[in-house]
């Protein structure tokens, strides 16, 4: 009786395919996860640039236009934001601060809205 030696033309196909599907997974799944992690930096930074806008606008009293809009470039992002200032009520003007960008070939964009004594801006 002999023993056999090595494997079969079948056993090594097999094999070859499920390491093929195993590393097409892993990369599928890095892909997600470094796309994520993208989405996140980018929304995180678009957030910062609202927070900076809303500060800009305490300390320097923009009274001087009821629209104002803007580019920033962040890294590799470019964002394009608008404040926007109507009255409200009686001694109150209503700030709306707007963050854009484009990703995937989608406009994206984060608002804040918020209300301020006259006497401030």
């Amino acid at each position: 009786m002999k023993h056999k030696q090595g494997f079969t033309l079948l056993e090594i196909i097999i094999s070859l395919l499920l390491i093929g599907l195993s590393l097409s997974f892993i990369l599928h799944t890095s892909k997600n996860n470094i796309q994520t992690k993208i989405k996140t930096i980018t929304e995180r930074e678009a957030t910062a640039l609202l927070k900076e806008k809303i500060e800009e606008l305490e300390i320097n009293n923009l009274n001087s236009s009821s629209l104002i809009r803007g580019e920033e470039t962040k890294n590799t992002n470019t964002f394009f934001w608008q404040i926007l200032k109507t009255p409200y009520q009686k001694d109150l003007t209503q700030v709306t601060i707007t963050v854009s960008w484009t990703e995937n070939r989608l406009i994206k964009q984060k608002k804040l809205i918020t209300l301020y004594p006259d006497n401030v801006l």
